[in-house]
Protein backbone atom coordinates (compact mmCIF):
# COMPACT_ATOMS: atom_id res chain seq x y z
CA UNK A 1 0.00 0.00 0.00
CA UNK A 2 3.11 2.44 -0.08
CA UNK A 3 3.67 1.95 -3.68
CA UNK A 4 7.38 0.39 -3.77
CA UNK A 5 8.93 0.03 -6.54
CA UNK A 6 11.74 -2.26 -6.97
CA UNK A 7 13.79 -0.89 -9.51
CA UNK A 8 14.62 2.73 -10.34
CA UNK A 9 12.69 5.82 -10.80
CA UNK A 10 13.64 9.32 -12.71
CA UNK A 11 11.87 12.16 -12.76
CA UNK A 12 11.34 14.98 -15.59
CA UNK A 13 12.88 18.69 -15.05
CA UNK A 14 12.32 21.98 -15.83
CA UNK A 15 15.12 25.05 -15.44
CA UNK A 16 15.40 28.24 -17.25
CA UNK A 17 18.18 29.70 -19.41
CA UNK A 18 20.02 33.43 -19.34
CA UNK A 19 16.82 34.34 -21.50
CA UNK A 20 14.10 33.24 -19.29
CA UNK A 21 13.19 30.59 -21.50
CA UNK A 22 12.26 27.11 -19.75
CA UNK A 23 14.55 24.52 -20.87
CA UNK A 24 12.32 20.90 -20.11
CA UNK A 25 14.19 17.41 -19.45
CA UNK A 26 12.00 14.48 -19.98
CA UNK A 27 12.42 12.03 -17.36
CA UNK A 28 15.07 9.32 -18.29
CA UNK A 29 16.82 6.02 -17.40
CA UNK A 30 20.19 5.04 -18.87
CA UNK A 31 21.22 1.14 -18.69
CA UNK A 32 24.17 -0.14 -17.78
CA UNK A 33 25.50 -2.89 -20.32
CA UNK A 34 22.70 -4.91 -21.51
CA UNK A 35 22.76 -9.16 -21.92
CA UNK A 36 20.88 -9.06 -25.09
CA UNK A 37 22.33 -12.69 -25.18
CA UNK A 38 20.28 -13.82 -22.07
CA UNK A 39 17.78 -11.88 -22.89
CA UNK A 40 17.28 -13.60 -26.21
CA UNK A 41 18.17 -17.16 -24.69
CA UNK A 42 14.97 -16.59 -22.64
CA UNK A 43 12.84 -15.39 -25.34
CA UNK A 44 11.04 -13.23 -23.43
CA UNK A 45 11.37 -9.81 -21.41
CA UNK A 46 9.08 -9.25 -18.61
CA UNK A 47 9.41 -6.14 -16.26
CA UNK A 48 6.81 -3.45 -14.95
CA UNK A 49 7.15 0.22 -17.02
CA UNK A 50 5.46 2.83 -14.70
CA UNK A 51 3.80 0.27 -12.89
CA UNK A 52 2.34 -1.51 -15.89
CA UNK A 53 4.06 -5.15 -16.72
CA UNK A 54 4.96 -5.93 -20.17
CA UNK A 55 5.61 -9.80 -21.26
CA UNK A 56 7.04 -9.15 -24.80
CA UNK A 57 8.64 -11.86 -27.01
CA UNK A 58 12.41 -11.18 -27.93
CA UNK A 59 13.82 -12.79 -31.08
CA UNK A 60 17.28 -11.41 -31.19
CA UNK A 61 20.40 -10.23 -28.86
CA UNK A 62 20.74 -6.80 -30.68
CA UNK A 63 19.61 -4.23 -28.58
CA UNK A 64 17.93 -2.64 -31.58
CA UNK A 65 15.38 -5.15 -31.59
CA UNK A 66 14.90 -5.22 -27.84
CA UNK A 67 14.53 -1.79 -28.02
CA UNK A 68 11.61 -2.50 -30.57
CA UNK A 69 10.01 -5.21 -28.89
CA UNK A 70 9.74 -2.89 -25.80
CA UNK A 71 8.16 -0.47 -27.62
CA UNK A 72 5.43 -2.14 -28.94
CA UNK A 73 4.07 -1.25 -25.64
CA UNK A 74 5.37 2.51 -25.61
CA UNK A 75 1.29 4.00 -25.80
CA UNK A 76 0.32 1.12 -22.61
CA UNK A 77 3.89 2.24 -20.50
CA UNK A 78 4.36 5.92 -21.80
CA UNK A 79 7.71 4.61 -22.01
CA UNK A 80 9.87 4.70 -25.22
CA UNK A 81 13.40 3.09 -25.42
CA UNK A 82 16.02 4.13 -27.92
CA UNK A 83 19.49 2.35 -28.68
CA UNK A 84 22.23 5.20 -27.68
CA UNK A 85 25.98 5.79 -27.43
CA UNK A 86 26.82 6.66 -24.16
CA UNK A 87 30.22 7.23 -22.81
CA UNK A 88 30.48 7.17 -18.72
CA UNK A 89 33.07 7.20 -15.99
CA UNK A 90 31.99 7.30 -12.27
CA UNK A 91 34.80 7.73 -8.75
CA UNK A 92 33.35 7.88 -5.47
CA UNK A 93 31.40 11.19 -4.19
CA UNK A 94 33.27 11.46 -1.12
CA UNK A 95 36.53 11.79 -3.13
CA UNK A 96 34.98 15.61 -3.65
CA UNK A 97 36.05 17.50 -1.06
CA UNK A 98 36.94 21.37 -0.91
CA UNK A 99 39.22 23.05 -3.22
CA UNK A 100 38.66 19.76 -5.39
CA UNK A 101 39.21 20.51 -9.20
CA UNK A 102 39.03 18.25 -12.68
CA UNK A 103 40.23 19.23 -16.36
CA UNK A 104 37.61 17.96 -18.88
CA UNK A 105 37.99 17.97 -22.60
CA UNK A 106 34.96 17.11 -25.06
CA UNK A 107 34.53 15.57 -28.70
CA UNK A 108 34.90 19.04 -30.00
CA UNK A 109 38.16 19.76 -28.06
CA UNK A 110 36.98 22.44 -25.84
CA UNK A 111 38.76 22.33 -22.93
CA UNK A 112 37.45 23.74 -19.36
CA UNK A 113 39.06 23.09 -15.78
CA UNK A 114 36.13 22.82 -13.14
CA UNK A 115 37.01 23.93 -9.75
CA UNK A 116 34.83 23.43 -6.75
CA UNK A 117 34.02 27.18 -5.05
CA UNK A 118 35.25 28.18 -1.98
CA UNK A 119 31.82 27.62 -0.13
CA UNK A 120 28.60 25.15 -0.53
CA UNK A 121 25.64 27.20 -2.70
CA UNK A 122 22.26 27.00 -1.49
CA UNK A 123 21.08 24.14 -3.66
CA UNK A 124 24.40 21.84 -2.36
CA UNK A 125 23.85 19.42 -0.17
CA UNK A 126 27.32 17.85 -0.38
CA UNK A 127 31.10 19.37 -2.26
CA UNK A 128 30.32 16.66 -5.21
CA UNK A 129 27.10 17.84 -5.68
CA UNK A 130 28.70 21.49 -6.23
CA UNK A 131 31.40 20.01 -8.58
CA UNK A 132 28.54 18.02 -10.75
CA UNK A 133 26.74 21.73 -10.88
CA UNK A 134 29.48 23.53 -12.01
CA UNK A 135 30.17 20.62 -14.81
CA UNK A 136 27.07 20.98 -16.00
CA UNK A 137 27.06 24.36 -16.19
CA UNK A 138 30.21 24.49 -18.39
CA UNK A 139 28.42 23.24 -21.29
CA UNK A 140 30.72 21.11 -22.29
CA UNK A 141 27.87 18.57 -23.50
CA UNK A 142 29.23 16.57 -20.64
CA UNK A 143 26.15 15.27 -17.74
CA UNK A 144 27.60 15.28 -14.27
CA UNK A 145 25.39 13.24 -11.73
CA UNK A 146 24.92 12.23 -8.40
CA UNK A 147 24.53 8.37 -8.27
CA UNK A 148 23.70 6.42 -5.44
CA UNK A 149 27.61 6.98 -3.38
CA UNK A 150 28.83 7.90 -6.85
CA UNK A 151 29.47 10.70 -9.16
CA UNK A 152 29.29 9.91 -12.57
CA UNK A 153 30.08 11.88 -15.61
CA UNK A 154 28.65 10.75 -19.07
CA UNK A 155 28.08 11.97 -22.48
CA UNK A 156 24.95 10.54 -24.86
CA UNK A 157 25.21 10.50 -28.65
CA UNK A 158 25.59 13.33 -29.85
CA UNK A 159 26.77 15.45 -32.80
CA UNK A 160 29.92 16.61 -31.97
CA UNK A 161 31.25 12.85 -31.05
CA UNK A 162 30.40 10.68 -27.73
CA UNK A 163 34.01 10.34 -26.06
CA UNK A 164 35.43 13.09 -24.01
CA UNK A 165 38.86 12.92 -21.57
CA UNK A 166 39.60 13.07 -18.27
CA UNK A 167 42.68 15.32 -17.82
CA UNK A 168 44.67 16.56 -14.65
CA UNK A 169 42.22 15.71 -11.20
CA UNK A 170 42.49 15.73 -7.69
CA UNK A 171 39.11 13.27 -7.01
CA UNK A 172 40.69 10.36 -7.94
CA UNK A 173 39.48 9.81 -11.40
CA UNK A 174 41.23 7.81 -14.28
CA UNK A 175 42.77 10.03 -16.75
CA UNK A 176 42.08 9.63 -21.05
CA UNK A 177 39.55 9.21 -23.39
CA UNK A 178 36.17 7.66 -22.19
CA UNK A 179 35.16 5.47 -25.15
CA UNK A 180 31.37 5.13 -25.80
CA UNK A 181 29.50 1.64 -25.24
CA UNK A 182 25.83 1.17 -26.11
CA UNK A 183 23.00 1.02 -24.14
CA UNK A 184 19.57 1.76 -23.89
CA UNK A 185 17.76 4.82 -22.67
CA UNK A 186 14.28 5.08 -21.39
CA UNK A 187 12.05 8.36 -21.95
CA UNK A 188 8.74 9.40 -21.35
CA UNK A 189 6.88 8.94 -24.37
CA UNK A 190 4.18 11.30 -25.49
CA UNK A 191 2.00 11.61 -28.38
CA UNK A 192 -1.19 13.86 -29.93
CA UNK A 193 -3.68 11.41 -31.40
CA UNK A 194 -6.58 13.31 -33.66
CA UNK A 195 -9.44 11.70 -35.99
CA UNK A 196 -7.85 11.95 -39.90
CA UNK A 197 -11.29 12.81 -41.07
CA UNK A 198 -10.44 16.41 -39.98
CA UNK A 199 -7.85 16.84 -42.48
CA UNK A 200 -8.85 18.36 -45.92
CA UNK A 201 -7.63 19.91 -48.73
CA UNK A 202 -7.05 23.21 -46.85
CA UNK A 203 -5.75 21.92 -43.77
CA UNK A 204 -2.62 23.56 -41.96
CA UNK A 205 -0.59 22.81 -39.37
CA UNK A 206 2.53 25.07 -37.62
CA UNK A 207 5.00 22.34 -35.73
CA UNK A 208 8.20 23.43 -33.76
CA UNK A 209 7.27 27.53 -34.57
CA UNK A 210 6.87 30.78 -32.70
CA UNK A 211 3.75 31.85 -31.64
CA UNK A 212 3.96 35.20 -33.56
CA UNK A 213 2.51 36.51 -36.68
CA UNK A 214 4.55 34.85 -38.93
CA UNK A 215 4.82 31.50 -37.34
CA UNK A 216 8.28 30.71 -38.62
CA UNK A 217 8.70 28.71 -41.81
CA UNK A 218 7.15 25.58 -40.20
CA UNK A 219 3.89 25.84 -41.59
CA UNK A 220 2.70 22.41 -43.44
CA UNK A 221 -0.22 22.61 -45.99
CA UNK A 222 -2.21 19.58 -47.32
CA UNK A 223 -1.37 19.45 -51.10
CA UNK A 224 -4.70 20.27 -53.79
CA UNK A 225 -6.30 16.90 -54.84
CA UNK A 226 -4.91 17.82 -58.68
CA UNK A 227 -1.04 17.76 -57.06
CA UNK A 228 -0.79 14.48 -55.04
CA UNK A 229 0.29 11.72 -56.27
CA UNK A 230 -2.40 9.54 -57.10
CA UNK A 231 -4.68 7.41 -54.50
CA UNK A 232 -2.96 9.45 -51.57
CA UNK A 233 -6.02 10.92 -49.41
CA UNK A 234 -5.71 14.38 -47.53
CA UNK A 235 -4.69 12.28 -44.39
CA UNK A 236 -1.73 10.60 -46.24
CA UNK A 237 -0.27 13.63 -48.29
CA UNK A 238 -0.34 15.04 -44.52
CA UNK A 239 1.66 12.58 -42.80
CA UNK A 240 3.67 12.61 -45.60
CA UNK A 241 4.59 15.80 -45.65
CA UNK A 242 5.22 16.03 -42.00
CA UNK A 243 7.91 13.39 -41.98
CA UNK A 244 9.85 15.03 -45.02
CA UNK A 245 10.10 18.03 -43.34
CA UNK A 246 12.14 16.68 -40.66
CA UNK A 247 10.79 19.04 -37.57
CA UNK A 248 11.57 16.49 -34.62
CA UNK A 249 8.08 15.23 -35.10
CA UNK A 250 6.81 11.63 -36.82
CA UNK A 251 3.74 11.28 -38.19
CA UNK A 252 2.06 8.12 -38.96
CA UNK A 253 -1.60 6.74 -39.43
CA UNK A 254 -3.28 4.37 -37.05
CA UNK A 255 -6.62 3.17 -37.84
CA UNK A 256 -8.55 6.07 -38.06
CA UNK A 257 -6.10 8.52 -36.31
CA UNK A 258 -3.16 10.52 -37.20
CA UNK A 259 -0.66 9.97 -34.57
CA UNK A 260 2.12 13.05 -33.90
CA UNK A 261 5.13 12.07 -31.66
CA UNK A 262 8.71 12.75 -31.20
CA UNK A 263 11.43 11.68 -34.37
CA UNK A 264 13.69 9.01 -33.40
CA UNK A 265 16.82 9.91 -31.15
CA UNK A 266 14.34 12.81 -29.76
CA UNK A 267 12.10 10.73 -27.34
CA UNK A 268 10.74 12.54 -24.74
CA UNK A 269 11.61 16.28 -26.42
CA UNK A 270 8.83 18.83 -26.35
CA UNK A 271 6.84 19.43 -29.27
CA UNK A 272 4.58 22.71 -30.39
CA UNK A 273 2.00 22.91 -31.82
CA UNK A 274 1.46 26.09 -33.26
CA UNK A 275 -1.95 27.40 -35.77
CA UNK A 276 -3.62 24.76 -37.35
CA UNK A 277 -6.96 23.75 -39.06
CA UNK A 278 -6.88 20.35 -37.20
CA UNK A 279 -8.73 21.49 -33.63
CA UNK A 280 -5.48 20.94 -31.90
CA UNK A 281 -4.85 23.34 -28.59
CA UNK A 282 -1.78 25.69 -29.67
CA UNK A 283 0.64 24.56 -27.25
CA UNK A 284 3.88 23.04 -26.32
CA UNK A 285 3.34 19.19 -25.63
CA UNK A 286 5.75 17.88 -23.18
CA UNK A 287 5.28 14.34 -20.76
CA UNK A 288 6.32 15.73 -17.09
CA UNK A 289 5.36 12.54 -15.58
CA UNK A 290 7.79 10.26 -13.30
CA UNK A 291 9.43 7.03 -15.41
CA UNK A 292 10.06 4.00 -13.24
CA UNK A 293 11.25 0.75 -14.49
CA UNK A 294 10.91 -2.27 -12.20
CA UNK A 295 9.69 -5.94 -12.22
CA UNK A 296 6.61 -7.82 -10.58
CA UNK A 297 8.45 -10.54 -7.84
CA UNK A 298 5.24 -12.54 -8.10
CA UNK A 299 6.26 -12.97 -11.75
CA UNK A 300 9.80 -12.94 -12.33
CA UNK A 301 13.30 -12.28 -10.25
CA UNK A 302 15.85 -9.33 -9.99
CA UNK A 303 17.40 -10.91 -12.76
CA UNK A 304 14.84 -9.65 -15.69
CA UNK A 305 16.48 -5.88 -14.60
CA UNK A 306 19.97 -6.94 -14.07
CA UNK A 307 20.00 -8.38 -18.06
CA UNK A 308 18.22 -4.87 -18.89
CA UNK A 309 21.66 -3.53 -17.47
CA UNK A 310 19.20 -1.96 -14.78
CA UNK A 311 20.48 -2.30 -11.40
CA UNK A 312 17.77 -3.17 -8.55
CA UNK A 313 16.31 -1.02 -6.04
CA UNK A 314 13.84 -0.31 -3.42
CA UNK A 315 12.10 2.79 -3.75
CA UNK A 316 8.95 4.13 -1.86
CA UNK A 317 6.88 7.02 -3.21
CA UNK A 318 4.84 7.98 -0.55
CA UNK A 319 6.17 8.98 3.15
CA UNK A 320 6.46 5.54 5.35
CA UNK A 321 5.94 6.28 9.58
CA UNK A 322 7.28 3.02 10.90
CA UNK A 323 10.83 1.44 10.28
CA UNK A 324 11.66 -0.73 7.49
CA UNK A 325 13.26 -4.60 8.49
CA UNK A 326 15.73 -5.65 5.54
CA UNK A 327 16.19 -9.04 5.04
CA UNK A 328 18.64 -10.64 3.05
CA UNK A 329 17.96 -13.80 0.92
CA UNK A 330 20.03 -16.04 -0.85
CA UNK A 331 18.12 -16.63 -4.22
CA UNK A 332 19.76 -19.99 -4.76
CA UNK A 333 18.94 -21.33 -1.54
CA UNK A 334 15.98 -19.01 -0.23
CA UNK A 335 17.84 -19.02 3.34
CA UNK A 336 18.89 -15.65 5.04
CA UNK A 337 21.72 -14.06 3.07
CA UNK A 338 24.14 -11.65 3.49
CA UNK A 339 22.95 -8.20 2.18
CA UNK A 340 24.15 -4.71 0.89
CA UNK A 341 22.42 -1.50 1.19
CA UNK A 342 22.99 1.58 0.31
CA UNK A 343 20.94 4.37 -0.72
CA UNK A 344 19.87 8.40 -0.71
CA UNK A 345 17.27 10.86 1.07
CA UNK A 346 16.75 14.49 1.21
CA UNK A 347 16.29 16.13 4.93
CA UNK A 348 12.47 17.43 5.42
CA UNK A 349 9.68 17.37 7.46
CA UNK A 350 7.85 14.89 8.91
CA UNK A 351 3.69 15.12 6.97
CA UNK A 352 1.44 16.12 9.63
CA UNK A 353 -0.63 13.10 9.44
CA UNK A 354 1.91 11.20 10.18
CA UNK A 355 3.40 12.30 13.37
CA UNK A 356 3.08 9.83 15.61
CA UNK A 357 0.59 11.69 18.19
CA UNK A 358 -1.65 13.28 15.83
CA UNK A 359 -2.61 9.96 13.61
CA UNK A 360 -5.51 7.78 14.41
CA UNK A 361 -4.89 3.81 15.46
CA UNK A 362 -7.28 0.89 15.37
CA UNK A 363 -6.98 -1.81 18.14
CA UNK A 364 -8.09 -5.10 16.90
CA UNK A 365 -8.63 -8.21 19.50
CA UNK A 366 -8.77 -11.69 18.69
CA UNK A 367 -10.08 -14.65 20.45
CA UNK A 368 -6.87 -15.53 22.14
CA UNK A 369 -6.18 -11.87 23.95
CA UNK A 370 -3.55 -11.22 21.33
CA UNK A 371 -4.22 -7.82 19.47
CA UNK A 372 -3.35 -5.31 16.27
CA UNK A 373 -2.25 -1.96 16.39
CA UNK A 374 -3.14 -0.36 12.87
CA UNK A 375 -2.56 2.88 11.44
CA UNK A 376 -5.83 4.08 10.10
CA UNK A 377 -4.34 5.95 7.71
CA UNK A 378 -2.22 3.79 6.08
CA UNK A 379 -3.63 0.52 6.80
CA UNK A 380 -0.57 -0.41 8.03
CA UNK A 381 -0.11 -3.62 10.69
CA UNK A 382 2.26 -1.45 13.21
CA UNK A 383 2.48 -3.64 16.28
CA UNK A 384 0.93 -6.44 17.35
CA UNK A 385 0.67 -8.44 20.80
CA UNK A 386 -0.56 -11.03 24.14
CA UNK A 387 -2.78 -8.30 25.94
CA UNK A 388 -1.41 -8.26 29.64
CA UNK A 389 -4.57 -9.46 31.69
CA UNK A 390 -2.97 -7.91 34.73
CA UNK A 391 -2.13 -4.17 33.97
CA UNK A 392 -4.66 -4.14 31.05
CA UNK A 393 -2.29 -1.37 29.69
CA UNK A 394 -1.36 -1.24 25.32
CA UNK A 395 1.72 1.01 25.00
CA UNK A 396 2.86 2.04 21.40
CA UNK A 397 5.03 5.39 20.55
CA UNK A 398 4.41 7.82 22.73
CA UNK A 399 0.55 7.12 23.66
CA UNK A 400 -0.94 4.16 26.09
CA UNK A 401 -4.48 3.36 27.01
CA UNK A 402 -5.67 1.47 30.01
CA UNK A 403 -8.47 -0.66 29.07
CA UNK A 404 -11.34 -0.95 32.41
CA UNK A 405 -12.06 -4.92 31.45
CA UNK A 406 -10.68 -7.64 29.36
CA UNK A 407 -11.69 -7.05 25.58
CA UNK A 408 -13.16 -9.80 23.85
CA UNK A 409 -12.38 -11.36 20.71
CA UNK A 410 -13.56 -8.97 17.56
CA UNK A 411 -13.45 -5.64 19.87
CA UNK A 412 -12.19 -3.13 18.14
CA UNK A 413 -11.16 0.56 19.33
CA UNK A 414 -10.14 3.47 17.59
CA UNK A 415 -7.52 5.54 19.41
CA UNK A 416 -6.94 9.00 18.40
CA UNK A 417 -6.15 12.33 19.48
CA UNK A 418 -7.70 14.37 22.14
CA UNK A 419 -8.29 17.99 20.40
CA UNK A 420 -11.30 19.16 22.77
CA UNK A 421 -10.90 17.20 26.23
CA UNK A 422 -12.75 19.25 28.71
CA UNK A 423 -10.74 20.55 31.34
CA UNK A 424 -7.78 20.96 28.85
CA UNK A 425 -6.32 24.54 28.89
CA UNK A 426 -3.91 24.24 26.32
CA UNK A 427 -5.75 26.21 24.26
CA UNK A 428 -6.43 29.47 26.82
CA UNK A 429 -2.34 29.12 27.69
CA UNK A 430 -1.31 29.80 24.16
CA UNK A 431 -3.42 32.52 23.61
CA UNK A 432 -2.18 33.82 26.60
CA UNK A 433 1.33 33.03 25.21
CA UNK A 434 1.07 35.28 21.89
CA UNK A 435 1.48 38.42 24.59
CA UNK A 436 5.09 37.39 25.13
CA UNK A 437 5.93 35.96 21.88
CA UNK A 438 8.56 37.06 19.36
CA UNK A 439 8.01 35.06 16.03
CA UNK A 440 4.58 36.34 14.93
CA UNK A 441 5.96 39.84 13.66
CA UNK A 442 8.35 41.00 11.21
CA UNK A 443 10.58 43.26 13.76
CA UNK A 444 10.59 40.11 16.50
CA UNK A 445 8.93 42.14 18.96
CA UNK A 446 6.19 41.39 20.92
CA UNK A 447 2.43 42.92 20.18
CA UNK A 448 2.51 44.50 23.29
CA UNK A 449 5.99 46.45 22.56
CA UNK A 450 4.98 46.88 18.94
CA UNK A 451 1.51 48.15 19.95
CA UNK A 452 3.42 50.72 22.11
CA UNK A 453 5.68 51.67 19.02
CA UNK A 454 2.80 52.57 16.86
CA UNK A 455 1.40 54.57 19.77
CA UNK A 456 4.77 56.43 20.09
CA UNK A 457 5.15 56.82 16.28
CA UNK A 458 1.64 58.36 15.43
CA UNK A 459 2.31 60.69 18.55
CA UNK A 460 5.59 61.89 17.49
CA UNK A 461 3.97 62.44 13.83
CA UNK A 462 0.82 64.35 14.95
CA UNK A 463 3.01 66.66 17.21
CA UNK A 464 5.47 66.50 13.69
CA UNK A 465 1.75 67.72 11.96
CA UNK A 466 0.76 70.27 14.57
CA UNK A 467 4.08 72.03 14.16
CA UNK A 468 4.07 72.27 10.37
CA UNK A 469 0.43 73.35 10.51
CA UNK A 470 1.32 76.62 12.76
CA UNK A 471 4.44 77.44 10.98
CA UNK A 472 2.49 77.19 7.30
CA UNK A 473 -0.02 79.13 8.99
CA UNK A 474 2.50 81.74 9.64
CA UNK A 475 3.71 81.89 5.97
CA UNK A 476 0.36 81.75 4.89
CA UNK A 477 -0.84 85.18 6.76
CA UNK A 478 2.27 86.50 6.00
CA UNK A 479 1.94 86.39 2.34
CA UNK A 480 -1.91 87.45 2.82
CA UNK A 481 -0.40 90.88 4.04
CA UNK A 482 2.04 91.18 1.52
CA UNK A 483 -0.44 90.53 -1.63
CA UNK A 484 -2.87 93.19 0.41
CA UNK A 485 -0.69 95.97 0.38
CA UNK A 486 -0.45 95.67 -3.57
CA UNK A 487 -3.53 95.14 -4.34
CA UNK A 488 -5.51 95.24 -1.81
CA UNK A 489 -8.13 98.65 -0.53
CA UNK A 490 -7.04 101.17 2.08
CA UNK A 491 -10.35 103.23 3.02
CA UNK A 492 -8.65 105.92 4.55
CA UNK A 493 -6.42 106.43 1.56
CA UNK A 494 -9.48 105.99 -0.66
CA UNK A 495 -11.86 108.54 1.32
CA UNK A 496 -9.11 111.16 1.12
CA UNK A 497 -9.00 110.77 -2.66
CA UNK A 498 -12.75 111.19 -2.48
CA UNK A 499 -12.44 114.53 -0.90
CA UNK A 500 -9.74 116.01 -3.28
CA UNK A 501 -11.90 115.11 -6.21
CA UNK A 502 -14.90 116.41 -4.46
CA UNK A 503 -13.01 119.88 -3.74
CA UNK A 504 -11.61 119.70 -7.02
CA UNK A 505 -15.04 118.93 -8.53
CA UNK A 506 -16.55 121.99 -6.60
CA UNK A 507 -14.05 124.46 -7.59
CA UNK A 508 -14.32 123.32 -11.54
CA UNK A 509 -17.90 124.19 -11.02
CA UNK A 510 -17.34 127.86 -9.68
CA UNK A 511 -15.29 127.98 -12.84
CA UNK A 512 -17.47 127.01 -15.19
CA UNK A 513 -20.47 129.62 -13.51
CA UNK A 514 -17.73 132.14 -13.48
CA UNK A 515 -17.53 131.76 -17.14
CA UNK A 516 -21.37 132.02 -17.98
CA UNK A 517 -21.58 135.12 -16.29
CA UNK A 518 -19.24 136.67 -18.40
CA UNK A 519 -20.14 134.77 -21.79
CA UNK A 520 -23.96 136.07 -20.51
CA UNK A 521 -22.93 140.17 -20.29
CA UNK A 522 -20.75 139.88 -23.79
CA UNK A 523 -24.26 139.01 -25.19
CA UNK A 524 -26.15 141.78 -22.89
CA UNK A 525 -24.05 144.24 -24.36
CA UNK A 526 -24.10 142.93 -28.16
Amino acid sequence: DQAFIFGQVASSSSQFDMEGNAQLTPATIVTDTVDGAAIAADGRLKIRINGEAIDVAVGASDLATIAASINTQKTLTGAVAEVVAVAEISVPAGNVVAGSSIRLTNAANAVVTVAVDSQLGDADKSWAQNLARKINAANLGISATITGANLVLSKVSAADGTTFTVGTNSIGMTTGQVDERSKLMFKSYQEVRFDSSAVDDNSVIYLNSQFDSSFGDHGITVDAAASRPAGETAAQNLVRKINEAQLGVTASVEGSEIVLTNSAGQAGLPFTIGRNSLGLEEKTYFNDADLSIDFDPTVTTTQSLKNLGLRPGFVMQSALAEDLLVFGIDPATGRAGSVSISGSYSAGSVPADLVTDTREYEIVFDATNGYEIIDSATDTLVSAGVFDLTNRTIEYGVWKTTFGGIPAGGDRFIIKPTVDALGDNRTASLIAQIQSRRDLLPSRQTLQEEYEGLVNRIGSLTVQAEIGRNAQKVVYDHAQQSRDRVSGVNLDEELSDLLRFQQAYQANAQVIQTANRIFDSLLQRL
